[in-house]
């Protein structure tokens, strides 16, 4: 049986986090990375004008060599590490075929209740920081940056975790549990994500309002295979979501600038600077837009600003990785948390490449791909042997989503949690990909809730529960 495992399984199923991280990782990262190092001269006084930030890269053959091999060799690594991972999941023999799509008859109520208390958590928690007297904050870019911060310095950690996670993890669970409900239950359950989303709004965030529509769609498609539902056209299904996410992305990319002027748009990212710093600044890009020409029109430079967007997310930061470390900065050692358990120090090597990217500009910090980050603790040959590493644990962790997970509903919401540390995974560290507020365990945390409340009803439900699952499963023989 063990032999036909993989076979059982659609072949763009099989490899859906691995591909994920790719095209992510591809359009974020190694698209703007190539294009400044083969000195495509437009690319690079857009993003000058638009960051504010003046390239200065000291590239020299040897850091050119440790560039290219975290670049486009780590990524190869980590392919190589998913489909071992992948196989070694099917010799442990924990696929269990076909799951049961039975479900306890009280599991709505669990569903109901944890979302209520999720949302009027999350409702307290935007309103303790003014989130409902800046409503119109996505279309005023000043007023956008102030309700950020304003939010980031009045809510707590697990309140953000509540936002990002619990709560479109919540409204996947009634999603999914709708489904074996009547119609009454399905459209509270469609309310339910409305209401959702409309309170991911008031993070004024791209990342909470992606984040929950991709928890949302993975949910909702990966059930449906894994209870055995018809789902018509699976590709094309991916395919339009994926395009629907992206017009969301740069939607909301460009809708707190569009009514902004031209120069506006070019300080974007760098409102925090001294008077100086800013007035050195106003006379660089004069000299820059008369070297580039300038923009024919707001729409123009509106379009430039969202397209460099994504492409310019991680590539940057990467680039400046490979010659900070070890040449500016020493190695750190690797980074297993051991902060949080009260020895040593986290690694501030976000803080370090935002300081020498922006001199002038203090307070901030990047963000680069896992492989970069590993780069900067452990050299070299550590990155690498990470990239490998982290691949075998996506492919391992996502055979066992696909077979070993009982409920279809839990594995279902496992699965979407891994596709989404496959992202982040992309633009960020390990760490801040798995235990930050936005972090994957805190996901997981919540579905262990799941897990836990199931155990609770088939205890008090007894041999009822038993006797239906039973004639559930004579019916489907």
């Amino acid at each position: 049986m063990q032999e036909g495992i993989l076979t059982d399984i659609p072949g763009w199923l099989k490899h859906t986090p691995l591909v994920t991280w790719m095209v992510v990782y591809f359009l974020t990262c190694v698209v703007g990375a190539l294009l400044i190092l083969l000195n495509y001269r437009t690319f690079i006084l857009l993003f000058e004008y638009f960051s504010g930030v003046k390239l200065d890269l000291p590239v020299d053959k040897g850091t050119l060599s440790v560039l290219y091999a975290l670049l486009l060799g780590a990524p190869l690594l980590v392919w190589v590490g998913y489909l071992i991972g992948l196989r070694l999941g099917v010799s442990s023999g924990k696929l269990s075929g076909r799951t049961d799509t039975f479900k306890s008859p009280h599991s709505w109520p669990w569903a109901v209740v944890t979302f209520g208390a999720c949302l009027a958590v999350g409702v307290w928690s935007l309103i303790r920081g003014g989130a409902f007297e800046e409503l119109m904050a996505w279309v005023q870019f000043d007023r956008w940056i102030q309700a950020r911060w304003r939010l980031f310095s009045q809510l707590s950690f697990f309140e953000f975790v509540n936002l990002y996670l619990f709560l479109p993890l919540a409204a996947g669970w009634l999603l999914v549990d709708a489904e074996c409900g009547g119609r009454w239950r399905r459209i509270l359950a469609r309310l339910s994500v409305v209401v959702m989303l409309a309170v991911e709004v008031l993070l004024f965030q791209k990342k909470s309002v992606i984040v929950s529509l991709l928890l949302l769609m993975g949910i909702i498609v990966l059930w449906r295979i894994r209870s055995g539902r018809t789902l018509k056209r699976p590709k094309l299904v991916v395919g339009a979501g994926s395009f629907v996410l992206a017009v969301i992305y740069f939607s909301l990319v460009v809708l707190p600038v569009y009514r902004v002027s031209e120069e506006q748009i070019s300080q974007a990212v760098v409102k925090r600077q001294v008077s100086q710093a800013a007035a050195v600044r106003q006379e660089w890009l004069l000299e820059l837009m008369n070297e580039f020409g300038g923009f024919e029109s707001h729409r123009e430079a509106v379009f430039f600003y969202a397209l460099l967007a994504p492409l310019t997310r991680t590539s940057v930061p990467a680039i400046y990785y490979s010659f900070i470390f070890p040449r500016e900065h020493p190695f750190y050692g690797l980074d297993i948390g051991q902060d949080i358990l009260g020895f040593g120090s986290m690694p501030d090597d976000n803080k370090v490449v935002w300081k020498r990217m922006n001199p002038d500009i203090e307070g901030g910090s990047v963000a680069a791909p896992f492989h970069f980050v590993l780069y900067s603790q452990v050299g070299l040959l550590g990155a690498m042997l990470g990239s490998f590493l982290v691949g075998l644990a996506l492919g391992w962790g996502w055979f066992s989503v696909l077979g070993s997970i009982q409920s279809p509903a839990i594995g279902a919401m496992a699965g979407s949690l891994i596709i989404l540390l496959a992202i982040y995974l992309a633009i960020d560290s390990v760490r801040n990909s798995l235990i930050v507020s936005y972090g994957v365990v805190w996901g997981w945390l919540f579905l262990f809730w799941v897990w836990l409340a199931g155990r609770i009803e088939i205890v008090r439900s007894g041999p009822r529960v038993e006797k239906k699952s039973d004639q559930f499963r004579t019916n489907e023989t």
